[in-house]
């Protein structure tokens, strides 16, 4: 739709601060006469300037508010499905994996149905699925029920977790840029994926095409600590140039580096 592909664009400026009207065209696969109206849609907003050959920043990046459990479920059902469905296959019999409690990740419960692996979580919801499948063992995160998230947090959850060798973490987050990283709006939440990030041996970042150029308040872990990247659109340039320099494989429907 127009006016999602114009808050990509805000943003997108946003995060980079100058950008050229070659590389909008090339990162949102759009004409130059589309570029330009939305550039003249967008001025009106008064957070970007034309430049010479592109444009510029005014204000400083966006930082995104925390969303509820509901509001994030609502959002790219079909694209977080397809996410899951990648990530199902990094998964073999015997692996203790971690699944993150953004929706993002709910779905994938449902690729590993026939899995026979340890699951670690601290999603009300991906528990309850989980329980359904006999082949799969389930351990609960310790906590007080968060009624907004669905997930349990306190301030033992560190402690507990350090006691688990995690064979791969399949984590979520409200934001990702080079320059900060992973970040989320939660502080209970912070917590959790931080210790998670440190303690796995692989971490597995699903992100569909909203959540990059974002920025919101803590950050969880920084880009390199990933191994896997799964997403739902091409990457910008710079994205793919510093995945490539750190050697972190990317899936997309389009690519599999």
């Amino acid at each position: 739709m127009k006016s999602q592909r114009l808050d990509q664009i805000e943003d997108y400026v946003l995060e980079h601060r100058n950008v050229s009207l070659d590389t909008l065209c090339e990162t949102f696969h759009v004409s130059k006469n589309t570029i330009r109206r939305d550039i003249e849609l967008l001025l009106k907003r008064s957070s970007i300037v034309k430049v010479y050959g592109g444009v510029a920043a005014l204000k400083a990046a966006p930082e995104y508010p925390f969303l509820s459990y509901k509001e994030h479920n609502e959002s790219f059902i079909s694209e977080k499905r397809e996410l899951c469905r990648q990530a199902a296959s990094l998964v073999t019999n015997g692996d203790i994996i971690y699944i993150d409690s953004d929706s993002t990740c709910l779905d994938l419960i449902d690729f590993l149905s026939d899995s026979r692996c340890t699951i670690l979580a601290n999603s009300l919801l991906i528990l309850n699925k989980a329980v359904s499948c006999p082949s799969l063992d389930v351990i609960s995160v310790p906590g007080k029920l968060n009624r907004e998230t669905l997930t349990f947090t306190g301030p033992d959850i560190q402690n507990y977790l350090e006691a688990y060798n995690i064979s791969t973490a399949f984590i979520s987050c409200t934001g990702v840029t080079i320059k900060n990283g992973l970040t989320t709006a939660s502080a209970e939440e912070y917590i959790t994926k931080k210790t998670i990030a440190d303690r796995s041996e692989k971490l597995v970042l699903l992100a569909d095409h909203s959540r990059f150029g974002r920025v919101s308040l803590m950050t969880c872990a920084p880009l390199k600590a990933l191994d896997t990247l799964i997403t739902d659109q091409k990457l910008p340039e710079d994205y793919q140039n510093f995945f490539q320099e750190q050697n972190i494989r990317v899936i997309t429907p389009e690519q599999c580096v």
